[in-house]
């Protein structure tokens, strides 16, 4: 009578007591109901499927991705992986440039564990460590979505109806479970540590609300990953670098045209400000490694810590041919000047 007392979903977790639970109503099973719940109980857990389970709830809990604007223009994601041991997996956005990976330890590990990434994370630049502490708990709740997954594999196309029916109840629970465990995963990262660069952040710090953490803190780390973004803070159209090699006066070129500014006057006279800090980190890469393909550069320009686009850097790249400081190999012969060959190239 003790556990009718405390509660009658405790029924559930006694394999010799014939009960189901379907939309929160418990119900008793029938004998052949009650042999195949049986089996339920002794399924054979598999450690790499329950991870799988774990890993595709966790990756529900931070969609969308987070996300953050740099200087109003710049849209930044972080990726999410997960760590377990010395294995890391990618669940979602492995093309971005910052990734955010997630670790869980033992509640005794915590603090040995956090100052380990510590130190981690000043080798790793362009990496968001998240650090959540495991429970039981959501070992658990894993477990039994598992059992129930495997239970409906097994007998979905079963002829009997009753058991078919079983099946059913298999995945609404399972639909609950889920639930539950995206909150407890949720819960033990918000109580959890972001790390970058050295830094310790406590999550509950930002917003009480992990996706809202998460996107703050990914708004700072981001000013750092591309903190040469600012030398070229400008999303240009495609046809930007053409507009500007077609104008036969520099005191023509408008705002428009020159978002950076390029263009200066000087004496009255318009030039091409060659000292402008975007213009001076290309032609010093340039200068580095010599002859550069276009694709190289555009690549390098792209990644951290610029962030520039590919139409931006065309933009810049114009303005350098008109100063003369660049000079455009194309198939084989040298251009030097603006014409039809640079503006096509």
């Amino acid at each position: 009578m003790r556990c009718v007392r405390r509660s009658p979903r405790c029924l559930l977790h006694e394999p010799q007591i014939p009960v189901t639970e379907n939309d929160n109503v418990l119900s008793f099973l029938s004998e052949k109901l009650r042999d195949i719940d049986l089996e339920r109980t002794s399924v054979a857990l598999r450690s790499f499927e329950i991870r799988r389970i774990t890993n595709e709830e966790l990756r529900e809990s931070f969609d969308p991705l987070p996300r953050a604007t740099l200087l109003e223009n710049l849209q930044v994601a972080s990726g999410l992986k997960v760590q377990v041991g010395n294995s890391v997996q990618s669940l979602a956005g492995e093309q971005y440039p910052i990734q955010t990976l997630i670790q869980f330890v033992d509640v005794t590990e915590y603090e040995g564990a956090r100052a380990a990434v510590v130190e981690e994370s000043r080798q790793k630049q362009a990496q968001i460590f998240l650090l959540g502490r495991t429970s039981a708990e959501m070992q658990t709740i894993a477990e039994e979505i598992y059992r129930c997954q495997r239970i409906e594999e097994l007998y979905r196309n079963d002829p009997d109806q009753e058991v078919r029916e079983y099946c059913k109840n298999q995945i609404n629970r399972t639909d609950g479970l889920k639930v539950r465990l995206q909150r407890q995963l949720r819960q033990s990262l918000s109580q959890g540590s972001f790390v970058f660069r050295g830094q310790v952040t406590a999550v509950s710090t930002l917003s009480q609300e992990l996706l809202d953490a998460a996107r703050k803190h990914l708004s700072s780390a981001a000013e750092q990953v591309f903190n040469r973004y600012s030398e070229a803070p400008a999303r240009v159209e495609t046809s930007a670098a053409e507009k500007f090699l077609k104008q036969t006066n520099l005191s023509a070129i408008t705002s428009q045209l020159d978002p950076l500014t390029l263009v200066e006057l000087v004496s009255g006279q318009p030039r091409i400000q060659t000292t402008h800090k975007a213009i001076v980190s290309i032609r010093d890469y340039i200068d580095r490694n010599g002859t550069v393909e276009g694709k190289r550069l555009i690549d390098h320009f792209n990644q951290p810590p610029f962030g520039w686009s590919q139409d931006t850097l065309r933009y810049i790249l114009a303005a350098m041919l008109v100063a003369g400081e660049i000079t455009l190999k194309i198939s084989g012969r040298e251009v030097k000047a603006v014409g039809q060959q640079a503006i096509e190239a």
